[in-house]
């Protein structure tokens, strides 16, 4: 009789593992994703302040440009050299703004793939606890049945040949 109530509460100590085992995957995917969006959202805000910042200083050097060809337009024969030059370093100047925006996004590339691998990992590494957990559950459950149950069956063998009737006593 005491093994039905130790079983009863060895199936809800399970039970209440299991369910504690959820709700922790659940907080940890929560977790995870809130971080995820988290990170986006850093990414994103830093992209566009570094276009409205590349934007603002194409725009000073485009103004410059311009003031600078209306003073060589009113200049003598130089103005050609003048503004080659200026058009180079022009070009130098968006070709490393250029440079730097591709080093930003070969970063917020590595941080998005750092963030993927984060949560992938994560992820295996729970699910791998929570199948360890229950193949050690499982395993401890067989062990008890296959001690259990030769007890059992040999307390009803011996209670139904103890009460058994001879059949030479029949006769009598």
């Amino acid at each position: 009789m005491s093994d039905v109530p130790q079983l009863a509460y060895i199936e809800r100590v399970m039970k209440e593992q299991q369910e504690a085992l959820r709700i922790a995957e659940v907080e940890r995917e929560k977790a995870a994703s809130a971080l995820r969006l988290a990170l986006e959202r850093e990414i994103e805000s830093g992209d566009a302040r570094l276009s409205d910042h590349i934007t603002h200083q194409i725009e000073q050097v485009q103004q410059a440009l311009q003031a600078l060809t209306t003073l060589l337009s009113e200049r003598d024969g130089r103005m050609d050299d003048r503004f080659d030059a200026h058009r180079e370093a022009i070009q130098k100047a968006e070709d490393s703004l250029n440079k730097r925006l591709e080093g930003m996004n070969q970063f917020r590339d590595q941080m998005k793939d750092q963030t993927s691998m984060f949560a992938v990992k994560e992820a295996t590494e729970a699910r791998l606890v929570k199948l360890e957990s229950f193949q050690g559950k499982l395993l401890g459950a067989f062990g008890l049945a296959m001690v259990v149950m030769p007890l059992i069956i040999g307390l009803i063998t011996y209670f139904l040949t103890r009460t058994a009737i001879p059949i030479d006593g029949l006769q009598q």
